[in-house]
């Protein structure tokens, strides 16, 4: 009881008598002497009266009045600043003072860590006791005798501007044993880094950017980077906010070192960081725009490592339509309205392309593809009834350029055999075999055409819309495609008569007669036929073929092709698809882009503000300054030594330094000449910036 007040949980000093910390500082300023006196009438609570190092005996008693209220009410939050500071000075004094004194309690040291971190929860927006209150809570869990700092928790929440001391205790404890650095720990240097700017994809979308960051890391390192143990031992200082001390608290830790000092990991952890970021600034666009994380079109835009480990009902709906409809195959049709059903788009039932590929990325990273794919063939597919969807078993997951090539043939040869209105068994296998076989697709190639053939024998080409969309065509543009037909057709450095066939459809389609086709084919011949090719196979008799030598030409049967010429023309692969494509699908909508790119603007804008707000300093000088803060004076050699290991010549970095103190608060920050004296006031105001 103190004035008639109750203070319910104790953590304060109350007596008439205590010195501070400091043979210098006659009375401890947390101590509260229940003799002085206290102005009930008029307390003090907005703190007009406290000045910036308070303590209780000199402090009016009116602002006594309010802080006595403040305590007797459970410590709230709203109190002014400096009461929480004065009872915060009595926990600075418990924990670095009598601790090492007396027999404090563990279960007392985690009493008092829990109530810094509730005010912490309560006062987090001021910079100053955030500053304070961080580093004290490391120095209250890494003093136990006993401490194994293996054992310690990677922190992931920057609330300060150095790194803490349990960061810096763990890592220099993993490079002492010579061990490689796991991925949480990497995430935590690199998040608490006070030189790495975190950009708005990393800040906004916290918990993917750390999940994402881990499996990159891993993918580069391994289990762990190993890291070379520097000669620097660990030493950390703490200046007390309590005017009790009079001096900084400092921990030697000489059998770790600190690795907080190096900068090449700094540097390839923040490469991970930035690549990740860029990785996850689609979606993060996504979610500032709309607000939305679990949607389709959100995890949609979710690198593949995120978007399969997420289990909302309407993906877990949307993977069970699509493995319904893959009942027993790799590949099946399916209508496109009911694909797409749940997928957010501005018209129903109908994509901009943006959406159709966005939508074709959703399958992609949940293991599925979908013909007709805008990405590859600027096919719509909510243009059509159907699309066929397969199964991605691997990683291989953009199409090959012969694959490329095998649709646009597949696309010919599906109009000229629907040309009677049907495509036949005997049609279907030729079209399917030849292009795998001659192309040399892959395994997911090959899925991946069987499912564009099929999503072609139930969506085949109008054949008089595409005549009359070819009438459009020039005889360059006919010619060309026609001659690529005959070169995917020849792949495999022959073309047979039965190919023939196909390819008198092709040219007929065209409005290309035979002898355009007989003369393209002695064009692209390696050598002249000799005879004519054979439209019609005669009986097979009976026996066996007897091969011909090896230096004749084929039998008649086959045209051989040159490979120089072949090679050539494949190269405009998709020139010609997206040629046939407009024939096929008519000419595509052009869309207004003025939405995103407003959208991508501010993005752009709301990043940059918060990467270069108040940047005084280029990144390796921010560095040195956020180094140099952790004690108020160095010896002019230590200084020397640290702006060498950052690349920095001493003279020119102190000079940097002053000027953009100058800038801020007309006052340097490095004064006198050795030992150097850190200004207060200057350093606080350029953390502040």
């Amino acid at each position: 009881m103190v004035q008639g007040r109750r203070l319910p949980d104790g953590m304060v000093y109350v007596g008439s008598s205590l010195r501070g910390v400091s043979q210098y500082v006659e009375t401890e300023p947390a101590l509260i002497n229940p003799l002085l006196l206290v102005d009930d009438r008029f307390p003090d609570i907005d703190g007009h009266y406290m000045s910036y190092w308070p303590s209780y005996a000199d402090i009016t008693p009116a602002s006594r009045a309010a802080y006595l209220d403040w305590l007797a009410d459970g410590r709230p939050g709203g109190a002014y600043i400096g009461y929480v500071f004065l009872f915060f000075y009595g926990i600075e004094r418990r924990l670095l003072f009598d601790k090492s004194r007396d027999d404090v309690p563990i279960s007392e040291t985690n009493a008092l860590a829990s109530e810094i971190e509730r005010l912490l929860n309560l006062y987090g927006e001021s910079g100053s006791f955030v500053r304070y209150a961080v580093q004290l809570l490391s120095f209250a869990r890494c003093l136990e005798v006993d401490l194994d700092a293996r054992s310690l928790e990677p922190p992931l929440d920057r609330r300060g501007w150095d790194l803490s001391l349990e960061l810096k205790l763990g890592l220099g404890s993993i490079v002492a044993a010579e061990e490689p650095l796991p991925a949480l720990w990497a995430l935590s240097w690199m998040r608490l880094d006070p030189n790495a700017t975190l950009r708005t994809a990393a800040v906004r979308c916290a918990e993917e950017f750390n999940e994402l960051f881990q499996v990159r890391y891993q993918e580069i390192h391994g289990t762990g980077m190993k890291i070379q143990r520097n000669k620097t031992p660990l030493t950390h200082y703490y200046q007390p906010a309590s005017k009790s001390f009079r001096s900084q608290v400092t921990i030697n830790a000489d059998e770790i070192p600190d690795v907080s000092r190096l900068i090449r990991p700094r540097l390839q952890l923040r490469a991970i960081a930035e690549s990740v970021t860029n990785e996850l600034d689609p979606y993060s666009r996504w979610v500032g725009k709309h607000g939305d994380r679990e949607s389709l079109g959100a995890i949609a835009l979710l690198p593949k490592e995120l978007a399969r480990a997420r289990q909302s009902e309407e993906l877990r709906t949307f993977n069970r339509r699509i493995e319904s409809a893959l009942t027993g195959t790799n590949a099946a049709t399916i209508p496109v309205s009911q694909l797409i059903d749940g997928f957010p788009a501005k018209k129903a039932n109908a994509f901009s392309t943006k959406e159709a590929s966005t939508f074709a990325q959703l399958l992609e990273r949940l293991g599925f593809g979908v013909a007709p794919d805008i990405r590859y063939s600027n096919v719509n597919l909510t243009k059509h009834q159907h699309a066929a969807v397969f199964r991605l078993d691997t990683d291989e997951t953009e199409p090959s350029h012969q694959y490329q090539a095998a649709t646009v043939l597949l696309q010919l040869g599906a109009a000229v055999s629907a040309a009677d209105g049907t495509i036949s068994a005997d049609e279907e296998r030729l079209l399917e075999s030849h292009l795998e076989e001659s192309l040399h697709l892959s395994e997911t190639d090959r899925t991946r055409l069987r499912a564009y053939l099929q999503w072609l024998l139930v969506e085949p080409p109008s054949l008089t819309r595409m005549k009359s969309r070819m009438q459009g065509l020039s005889d360059s543009e006919r010619r060309r495609i026609a001659r690529f037909a005959i070169t995917i057709a020849g792949t495999d450095g022959v073309v047979s008569s039965d190919e023939v066939k196909v390819l008198n459809r092709v040219y007929n389609l065209l409005g290309l007669d035979a002898n355009q086709l007989h003369r393209d084919l002695h064009e692209l011949a390696s050598a002249p036929p000799t005879q004519p090719v054979t439209v019609m196979q005669p009986d097979e008799p009976s026996g066996h073929r007897i091969p011909p030598p090896p230096w004749r030409g084929r039998s008649q049967d086959f045209v051989e092709l040159d490979h120089e010429k072949i090679v050539a023309i494949m190269k405009d692969t998709r020139e010609v698809a997206d040629l046939l494509t407009s024939i096929f699908e008519g000419p595509t909508e052009p869309e207004s882009a003025e939405e995103d790119l407003v959208s991508a603007e501010v993005e752009e804008q709301s990043s940059t503000a918060a990467d270069v707000a108040g940047r005084l300093l280029d990144p390796t000088h921010t560095e040195l300054v956020r180094f140099l803060a952790s004690r108020p004076n160095w010896p002019r050699s230590e200084f020397e030594e640290a702006t060498s290991q950052l690349g920095l010549m001493p003279a020119g970095a102190m000079e940097t330094i002053n000027d953009a103190a100058f800038e801020q608060c007309d006052e340097p920050l490095i004064e006198g000449d050795d030992p150097l004296e850190m200004n207060e006031y200057a350093l606080k105001e350029l953390l502040n910036a």
